[in-house]
């Protein structure tokens, strides 16, 4: 690894409920697209070839989700390294994606809702959660991306006990970092809830508020919430850009954000 060797790049990231990958063929498209992306923070991924996938989960069919979806993505982007973090059993989870020109330094995760095996009996949709992480190396030090998937529950994207409690983990574990952070995903909460306001007062920027954006959810969607995914940044991550991608390839859309870094070359 060389790394005298340096250019000056932004840093490119998309986030992306894939929705089980039930958009077929038009999602692996996009991966081949969009492959030249520095980073992937992706949610809702089954990697569970040869396992019995329930047939249904939050009132919604899954006849159609493909349990190789995280292996197909992965054939799809042979520059980047994979990591997978399961939620439900060992099969459906988070999955972060980061091309192999960036030099990843550390990767994690934790619970923040529930805990090993905890699987709702009403609904298996509601299950136990993790936040996921890879540390990378720029030029000014260290930076952070981490990814989530957070709790579903029937009373929909309101606050509840569970969801405040899984925010105060959230802020309890990023508050011992010291250099930028940008954490990413589907929180399954509406922007006035508590539990995304406790974020914002902990220091992070809400760039789906600091962007206008209005929806981040696609035609696919059948419901009127509009909102379930976001973007925060803190300790000066310098956003250039945090826009939707007006590719429908889930009932989500795709997150884009570019950063002003400097990444070393390999």
């Amino acid at each position: 690894m060389n790394y005298l060797m340096r250019i000056s790049s932004r840093l490119k990231i998309i986030c992306l409920n894939v929705w089980g990958g039930m958009a077929g063929a038009s999602l692996t498209d996009f991966f081949v697209h969009h492959q030249d992306t520095d980073i992937f923070c992706l949610q809702e991924v089954y990697n569970g070839g040869g396992h019995t996938i329930p047939k249904m989960a939050a009132g919604k069919s899954l006849e159609r989700v493909d349990a190789e979806t995280f292996r197909k993505i992965q054939s799809t982007l042979p520059n980047h390294r994979a990591y997978f973090t399961p939620q439900y059993v060992s099969y459906l989870g988070l999955a972060i994606f980061v091309h192999r020109r960036v030099s990843v330094l550390d990767t994690g995760d934790l619970f923040v809702y529930g805990e090993e095996g905890y699987v709702s009996s009403l609904d298996v949709a509601d299950h136990a959660r993790k936040l996921q992480y890879v540390t990378i190396r720029t030029e000014s030090g260290p930076m952070t991306i981490l990814n989530i998937h957070a709790a579903w529950q029937a009373i929909g994207k309101t606050d509840t006990p569970e969801r405040l409690e899984q925010s105060r983990t959230i802020i309890d574990f990023t508050d011992q970092f010291s250099h930028p952070l940008l954490l990413c995903g589907d929180f399954n909460l509406l922007p006035q809830t508590e539990s995304i306001r406790m974020i914002e007062r902990a220091g992070w920027e809400n760039l789906i508020r600091t962007f206008g954006i209005t929806s981040t959810r696609t035609r696919l969607y059948e419901k009127e919430e509009q909102y379930a995914d976001y973007v925060f940044v803190k300790n000066g991550v310098r956003v250039s850009v945090c826009e939707t991608l007006s590719d429908i390839v889930s009932d989500h859309v795709p997150l884009f954000v570019e950063c002003d870094t400097l990444l070393p070359l390999l």
